[in-house]
């Protein structure tokens, strides 16, 4: 949602932006909430539901529009406000099931939208997107027919878990090739370098990129996870095309 000048409310903001990007408009926040949210709202005796062969403010969405309207003022009066304080309990449950976040982050007491989200970012210092698509990656595998390997949290488990030794390194290198490689870049741009200077924040960069990558071949050796080229050929045997062409290439 596009930031006004009176919009004070930046968790509310922040939900809105992270959770559901579509939102654009406060009234497309009110509708979302009534028609998702209605028993909690409690707008009205019946919920009304939108008659799409009309428009909205067609006299045949007439009992729709005068309910979004109720909430409307409400999500209005809320992102004026800088926190939640003075929002009614109906309106704080409705939040909190429509955002999948919990009251207390809605109040101000944890940083992250759950508790789980604040605990881990405590421990890990992950963000709520980091956070977020990890837990995404990690249910894909629980999907039917999903294959291990291909699957990055597994990736991710094993860069963790295997580096063994090489966890230090692995932790330096990343950071030191990111570091020479923001300092070349950034020396190239904003001032006359000499080729000596730039020369040497290169070869720095280079090396530390080798060393990762050797962290890496570290990793893939000893994962659990990476399909052996044995069980590749056994479960994705080679066509007769394939083995026509090892032969010509003399693989």
């Amino acid at each position: 949602m596009k930031k006004a000048e009176w919009m004070k409310n930046e968790r509310m903001l922040s939900l809105i932006d992270n959770h559901n990007p579509q939102i654009k408009t406060p009234l497309e926040l009110a509708r979302l909430l009534y028609d998702e949210c209605f028993e909690l709202l409690k707008a009205s005796e019946i919920k009304f539901v939108y008659n799409s062969r009309f428009t909205y403010n067609s006299p045949e969405n007439n009992s729709y529009r005068q309910a979004i309207d109720t909430i409307y003022k409400r999500v209005k009066i809320d992102l004026r406000n800088t926190d939640f304080k003075g929002t009614s309990g109906e309106y704080m449950l409705a939040y909190c099931k429509f955002f999948h976040c919990s009251a207390d982050y809605l109040l101000g007491l944890i940083e992250m939208p759950t508790h789980a989200e604040t605990d881990i970012h405590a421990e890990t210092g992950l963000s709520t997107k980091a956070i977020e698509q990890l837990i995404k990656w990690n249910e894909k595998t629980k999907l039917p027919n999903c294959r291990s390997y291909h699957n990055s949290i597994l990736f991710i488990s094993d860069l963790l878990e295997c580096c063994g030794i090489q966890a230090t390194a692995l932790a330096d290198n990343v950071s030191n090739c990111l570091f020479w490689k923001k300092i070349s870049e950034t020396q190239n741009l904003t001032s006359k370098i000499t080729k000596n200077k730039y020369d040497k924040y290169e070869v720095a960069r280079v090396r530390t990129s080798y060393k990762f990558m050797d962290c890496l071949e570290y990793i893939y050796k000893h994962s659990k996870n990476i399909p052996t080229e044995e069980w590749l050929q056994a479960t994705y045997p080679k066509t007769d095309k394939e083995k026509y062409l090892d032969e010509i290439l003399g693989v």
